[in-house]
């Protein structure tokens, strides 16, 4: 049995039934989770700072977290050839990314 997909009412995003927020525009969905299943915002955080963009496959929020990774390694990639002297500030797109997936779960 096959479950239709649901949609923000603000914005027409498609969600994953888990996320109590949207993460495109986040609007309240009005969903609460019991304690016991509710996704630890701390751990998001922690996630997307180990590897950029793990946190909000965590949340559920894949296509974002898809776009940090990707962006974070292009980012990267494009510093570290282009102004070498600049590459060691790509460690700021994990402290972006963490701090990102910590606002998407609270």
């Amino acid at each position: 049995m096959s479950r239709s997909p649901d949609f923000c009412p603000h914005c027409g995003e498609e969600l994953d039934s888990v996320v109590v927020r949207c993460p495109n525009c986040r609007t309240d969905l009005g969903r609460r989770t019991d304690g016991d299943s509710s996704k630890s915002a701390g751990l998001a955080a922690l996630l997307s700072l180990l590897i950029t963009g793990v946190g909000h496959l965590y949340l559920g929020a894949v296509a974002r977290g898809a776009g940090w990774f990707v962006g974070g390694i292009g980012l990267a990639v494009i510093l570290g050839l282009t102004i070498p002297e600049l590459s060691p500030l790509s460690f700021l797109v994990p402290v972006a990314a963490a701090v990102d997936a910590y606002t998407l779960a609270s």
